[in-house]
């Protein structure tokens, strides 16, 4: 599977699943306001998941993997939803197994 974006496709409340770190999910100078990320498939200690800016180096978002039993929920953040996360386009640096849900809206 590539890399989806499902729901209101960025014009209102939806779901980005990525399933491969990509630099160009949501190109820089696209505000994308995040409410909430999951990242559930992680399949060995060590795997490892980062979301950031697009034109950023420095995740915002990073999970590790350190004990968790294979294909369960490994990190789940939600933001406040009257605050959320606003960044200036999105990119997943890192990604070694699974799949992140980035909650979007408006």
């Amino acid at each position: 599977m590539a890399n989806v974006i499902k729901a209101g496709q960025l014009g209102g409340l939806g779901v980005i699943v990525v399933d491969t770190a990509a630099d160009n999910i949501v190109a820089a100078g696209n505000p994308v306001k995040i409410s909430k990320i999951r990242w559930e498939g992680a399949t060995t200690v060590a795997d490892s998941a980062t979301v950031m800016e697009a034109g950023g180096s420095t995740p915002f978002w990073e999970g590790t993997v350190v004990g968790t039993p294979a294909g369960v929920v490994t990190d789940e953040s939600d933001f406040y939803s009257d605050r959320p996360l606003i960044l200036n386009g999105l990119k997943v640096g890192a990604l070694t197994h699974g799949k992140l849900y980035i909650y979007v809206g408006t």
